[in-house]
């Protein structure tokens, strides 16, 4: 998934998506104050890499390659894992041994009393944490029914699903310690080896506080349901180029499903000699980009959307070129449809001034509370293709407000 140690936003909220990206640099955009969820709300309903790169309006700059001579980066072709909301549930069991089961199939049921009585909270390996990926954590959760706090309070459990999955057979861990930042030095293992079974597992007086799915596939065979298309905005320039190089070769080994595309989406006043390596899409800069650079950023995604080389891929999703891709993103890409994005929170998510700026420059539903997101940004094709013009255009009419009025 993606980890992302600069800025976090959300449309709809991600959680371990943290730990699907590495921004390995930090790029300025004022454009995040317009962030995606605000925008929808104005929509209806493998290479090898050898020489140095030399670029265009940057003269004299030459953007050398990270990688070693004639190296060949490959994609590992596999498919995606689609995500299963938490929920309240009755138990219920599975035993055979099969393949290619949906992620709603693969379950764990916490229970707060003995015997699996008692409220219940159900979760699947595509439950979202902060601190930890295919987890259950307890840590400042509380059962629906009653709201009574979890931490400490799961009393018993039942691993639910086949055997085998693709070929391979998984169980769930129960740990004393939730989930943090560190690693943690002693054993606190409670339960280590569970296997789906559909019976109940006493916890006596353990404190079990997190749950983890263990040797599932990185990805389901038969889950990549959506097709989604990864691009990112750079100019041509030394600076993006190592980005651009890393950014790539990221995407390569990252696991992401065998036709999933990708684009280097290039503001250049010609086509510069990476695209003969990295897949791009080259147009020129407005005028308006000599005063602020990051007008790029929603020109060229409008430009590439409206042209010939427009993605078919269902989804987009749009990083940063610093962003370093860790693991598959189809389970997010799933979640999306036409009319609801998904996004990283913002650093600035629930600043009031957002609210306060939206409402001086919104053309519709300006009672809406805007969604502070930030990449990756997860959308529906067709609502990029109209999100894409107005992001440009708010983009400039903000920061015609701020050159005359700093204040």
């Amino acid at each position: 998934m993606v980890k992302n140690t600069s800025s976090s936003s959300s449309s709809s909220s991600i959680g371990a998506l943290s730990v699907s990206v590495l921004r390995v640099g930090f790029l300025a955009s004022a454009v995040y104050f317009f962030t995606l969820g605000t925008l929808m709300n104005h929509v209806p309903a493998p290479v090898a890499i050898s020489s140095a790169a030399t670029v265009v309006d940057a003269p004299g700059v030459v953007a050398p390659s990270i990688l070693r001579s004639g190296s060949k980066p490959v994609a590992v072709l596999s498919k995606g894992l689609i995500d299963g909301a938490a929920s309240s549930s009755s138990s219920s069991s599975s035993s055979s041994s099969s393949s290619g089961h949906d992620m709603k199939e693969i379950a764990i049921e916490l229970y707060s009393q003995a015997g699996c009585t008692g409220d219940v909270m159900r979760y699947t390996p595509a439950n979202d944490e902060e601190r930890c990926d295919r987890c259950v954590d307890m840590c400042q959760r509380t059962f629906e029914g009653s709201g009574a706090k979890m931490h400490d309070s799961v009393k018993s459990f039942r691993v639910i699903g086949p055997k085998t999955v693709d070929g391979r057979e998984w169980w769930v861990s129960a740990d004393q310690l939730c989930s943090g930042v560190y690693a943690y030095p002693k054993e606190s293992l409670v339960r280590k080896k569970v296997k789906p079974s559909g019976k109940c597992t006493e916890l006596g007086g353990d404190s079990a506080n997190l749950f983890s799915f263990n040797n599932l596939p990185t990805v389901l065979s038969s889950e990549n349901l959506v097709s989604f298309h990864i691009a990112y905005s750079a100019e041509s320039s030394q600076y993006f180029g190592y980005q651009a190089y890393a950014n790539y070769y990221a995407f390569l080994h990252s696991e992401q499903p065998e036709q999933t595309g990708y684009t280097r989406l290039l503001t250049s006043s010609e086509m510069d000699d990476l695209e003969a390596r990295i897949p791009t899409f080259q147009a020129p800069r407005i005028q308006y980009s000599n005063r602020y650079t990051p007008i790029n950023k929603p020109d060229v995604i409008d430009k590439w959307m409206q042209s010939s080389q427009s993605p078919t891929e269902e989804v987009v999703v749009i990083i940063d070129p610093d962003n370093w891709l860790l693991r598959p993103l189809a389970k997010y890409a799933s979640m999306v449809k036409r009319g609801q994005a998904l996004a990283q929170k913002a650093f600035f998510y629930k600043h009031p001034l957002v609210k306060e700026l939206y409402q001086l420059v919104c053309q519709r539903n300006c009672g809406y509370t805007p969604d502070d997101a930030a990449v990756p940004y997860f959308v529906h094709r067709d609502d990029l293709k109209q999100i894409a013009p107005l992001w440009r255009e708010l983009t400039m009419k903000i920061k015609d407000m701020t050159w005359k009025d700093p204040s």
